[in-house]
């Protein structure tokens, strides 16, 4: 196994507590993966071949919604997986597209490889639902709030989703049509509300990424909590 992918594995929440050789068998059958920006790893309903090991670049997981727009439902940095649940459906597709929206390298680990780590390790088994669980958690918070909160409150707890255990200013940059389309607010309104936090000096910045510089103003403003 290679120095580079057994770190990489081992970062990884799912395989951070295995031995190099119980890590064996998965390296010896994965691949390292260069994309272009706007290359797609998979398509919606391609056969579930691979779970993506993102060593750096970063992949944005969406669908088209019936307008035709683009809805993003994860965008997935160095370290993340892409598709993990995938490689346990039934159906054997991917749900989801993932594309490339930088130069992007990534491991990709076939499905196979990955159910015989979990049947033979359930401690993997259980990290894996217990993330699943989480995310599974926080899109019922989205479904939550994006149904019973206002567009600022929207945006201002995306943002602070994203600020996490960084400090600030923290950079986001971001497509305001995908956006729009993502947190269910009118582009018009999202344009405006950017302009609001940025004449009162909470955001920096112009199109295409700003700064967030004061979240706790932020949400302050939009009255969230702290």
């Amino acid at each position: 196994m290679s120095k580079s992918l057994f770190d990489y594995l081992r970062r990884n929440y799912l395989f951070q507590e295995l031995s190099a050789a119980e890590l064996e068998p998965l390296a010896a059958v994965s691949s390292l993966k260069r994309y272009s920006p706007g290359e797609h790893l998979f398509c919606f309903e391609d056969e579930a071949e691979y779970t993506y090991l993102l060593v750096s670049g970063q992949v944005a997981v969406y669908r088209w919604t019936p307008e035709g727009e683009e809805k993003i439902f994860h965008t997935l940095r160095q370290g993340q997986l892409v598709a993990e649940a995938a490689m346990f459906m039934c159906h054997g597709r991917y749900p989801m597209y993932a594309r490339a929206d930088e130069v992007t390298e990534a491991y990709a680990i076939p499905r196979n490889a990955l159910q015989r780590i979990c049947l033979a390790k359930p401690e993997v088994a259980v990290k894996l639902l217990e993330t699943l669980g989480l995310r599974l958690f926080s899109l019922v918070n989205r479904v939550d709030q994006l149904s019973t909160s206002s567009a600022g409150r929207r945006l201002v707890a995306w943002m602070a989703d994203r600020c996490k255990q960084q400090l600030l200013p923290v950079a986001l940059p971001i497509n305001r049509q995908q956006l729009a389309v993502q947190l269910g607010i009118a582009p018009e309104t999202l344009s405006r509300l950017l302009n609001k936090y940025r004449a009162a000096g909470l955001i920096s910045g112009q199109r295409g990424q700003f700064l967030v510089e004061d979240l706790n103003g932020l949400l302050s403003l939009e009255d969230l909590p702290p």
